[in-house]
């Protein structure tokens, strides 16, 4: 039982990661806000940019991404009451202080 949800949460991380890469790249191209493809080049102008592929790109980032962060914290979370037990309090927490940046 654990195995199999090691594996989904595994794959859930892998899809969310290619959600992730997938979306800024789209973003690039279809929102002409951000410094991106779309503003600054001359091949790509957000009034060349098809219904679909803005409408897409809009769900996208309108449905998608709150989860995004959310989810992935969460199997962050999932993870960390046995690291916690494993390392004990105070190795737990300077190793979270380490791998945000620190010391």
């Amino acid at each position: 039982k654990e195995k199999k949800i090691l594996m989904f949460l595994t794959n859930l991380k892998v899809t969310l990661i290619i959600g992730v890469v997938t979306y800024h790249v789209l973003e690039e191209f279809y929102n002409p806000e951000v410094a991106g493809v779309a503003q600054v080049s001359s091949m790509v102008r957000h009034e060349d940019t098809s219904r679909f592929f803005y409408n897409f790109t809009s769900w996208l980032e309108t449905v998608c991404q709150p989860f995004g962060m959310g989810l992935f914290l969460f199997i962050s979370a999932y993870f960390c009451p046995a690291s916690l037990d494993r390392k004990g309090l105070r190795s737990f927490v300077l190793d979270k202080i380490v791998r945000l940046g620190g010391a």
